[in-house]
Formats: structure tokens, sequence, C-alpha cells
């Protein structure tokens, strides 16, 4: 609300604004994923030996912390067990996301650009959730991150339908930007 609030004040489309700033806010999902795989934090289950892809935290980590307090290794352990790797496989999926995003967002799409990216964010959430250490918990603010997305998606479209003036793109052409 505040990035359209702040377009809007500026003499800008807000709908647009909205668009710009869902490919900047999934290309920094992307970092915060590979940031929690450095901390350890947001881990997967633990893996068989055999399972592919894999990943192994080390001591000072979240997910060694965790594991060494529940009993699951250890506290000599230098290394978590394998573990499933979400957090690069989420990055990986986000960065993906990210690039259809910025390809999608090249004409106005009257924020249908932020309703796909909280829709493919909550995708990607469910996909992983299983191999997620703790499973399915905040499954409620994952649906509702998908619902918000649905949304968006479809007041944009109702938005570009609706609004007087505007032509398909969803841009008023009779509305000239200020200049600050």
């Amino acid at each position: 609300l505040a990035v359209a609030a702040a377009a809007h004040l500026r003499g800008l489309d807000s709908w647009r604004a909205l668009d710009l700033f869902a490919c900047g806010l999934a290309a920094a999902h992307v970092v915060v994923s590979l940031g929690c795989l450095a901390a350890g934090c947001c881990y997967g289950r633990v893996a068989p030996a055999a399972a592919w892809p894999v990943w192994r935290f080390g001591e000072g980590t979240v997910a060694w912390h965790d594991l060494a307090a529940s009993g699951a290794m250890p506290l000599a352990a230098r290394l978590t067990p394998p573990l499933w790797a979400v957090q690069p496989v989420q990055a990986a999926a986000l960065a993906l996301v990210t690039a259809g995003l910025v390809i999608y967002a090249r004409r106005p799409r009257g924020g249908r650009v932020l309703g796909a990216y909280l829709v493919a964010a909550a995708a990607v959430w469910l996909a992983l959730a299983p191999w997620r250490e703790g499973g399915w918990h905040g499954l409620g603010s994952v649906t509702g991150l998908a619902g918000a997305g649905i949304a968006l998606t479809l007041g944009g479209h109702a938005h570009r339908l609706l609004a007087p003036g505007r032509d398909r793109t969803g841009s008023d052409p009779r509305r000239v930007p200020r200049r600050v």
C-alpha cells in the first residue's frame, strides 16, 4: 500500500508501480532464501543417506542447534545429518519466477504482476512444504498469500476493464505524470 500511495502522490500510475515493485520483491525473496541457507534456518527434514539434493549445516547454524537440542544428532557432531536442500531449490525456483516477472512487467499490467508473484511464491512454498522441517506449518499464511495474489490479479483485470478513459494496457492516456 505504501508503494501505491507514494506513486499516486508523485502522479504516477499506482498499478504500474506495484507491478515494478513486484519484480524487486521477487528478487529480494531470492536473496532472503540464500540468507536462510547461510544461517541454516528454514532447513529441510532429515533426508535418507542416498537422497539428492541434500545439504549439511555446520556448528553454529540454526539447523545444527535445533537438531542437537532435539537429540536428532550428537552434540559432538561437526555437521548436521543430510537435510533436504529446500533453500537452494527455493532460491532457484524464485529466480526463475523473478525472470518471468521481469519479462511480464515490460508492459503495464495493472497490478497483475504483483498478483502473479504472490501466487507463484505461494506455489513454491507449497511445493517444498513436504520436505521442509515443520512440514505444513504456516499453511494459513501461504493460502492467504495466494488469495491476496489472486485478488490482486483479478483487481488488476477489473481496474483495466472498468476504469474510464484507460486504454487496454491500464494506463490513462489523459494523465501526464508530474515532474518533481
